[in-house]
């Protein structure tokens, strides 16, 4: 028996250095590929996931901004980058006749869209905005800008895709097309 145990621990030479090299690399690309396409699978999702935020970002102040259009009366002034407004409200009072006031929106390159109401403090409501457009049009077809009381604005806003890790300043490195949204609606107060 002392002989057999003897011959299998002289039999016993470990493995060499080219084995554990080979076991070491092998084992590295099992653990690799898999950590590989996880990362880059979260970094996907994060990148639809902002990309998403963003577009509900301008579709909600695109919303507000033809909903304000809409609601406008015969003092509307259009530019070509923003748009000053009469809007109807409801009577504070309890009245039955609607009072009006006035609405500025004014979209700046580079920073956002900003709307106002009544002269008060201009809000953000689309933010990291690449560019907007106002297009009037008149009742006669006429697109020129400014235009006053037009029949129908065509707007059109491109925004940058942010990274919704809390950092809404900073731009998603590889989605470099912006997020364009575009618009239009009749003005349904517009003078004849």
């Amino acid at each position: 028996m002392r002989a057999t145990l003897r011959r299998i621990v002289r039999d016993e030479g470990g493995w060499t250095l080219i084995e554990l090299l080979v076991v070491c690399v092998v084992g590295i690309v099992v653990m690799g590929v898999p950590l590989t396409l996880a990362v880059q699978s979260w970094h996907g999702q994060n990148e639809a996931s902002s990309r998403g935020a963003a577009t509900n970002r301008v579709e909600l102040g695109m919303a507000r901004l033809m909903q304000d259009l809409r609601a406008s009366v015969h003092t509307t002034t259009v530019s070509a980058t923003g748009a000053t407004l009469t809007v109807a409200v409801r009577n504070a009072t309890g009245g039955t006749v609607p009072t009006t006031q006035q609405v500025v929106w004014a979209c700046t390159a580079g920073a956002s869209c900003t709307r106002s109401v009544a002269g008060g403090t201009a809000f953000p409501v689309i933010p990291n905005l690449v560019s907007a457009t106002f297009v009037p049009t008149s009742s006669t077809g006429s697109t020129t800008v400014p235009q006053t009381d037009p029949a129908y604005v065509q707007v059109t806003i491109s925004v940058r895709d942010t990274n919704e890790n809390g950092n809404r300043t900073a731009t998603v490195n590889r989605m470099t097309n912006p997020i364009t949204i575009s618009d239009g609606t009749a003005l349904r107060n517009f003078a004849l």
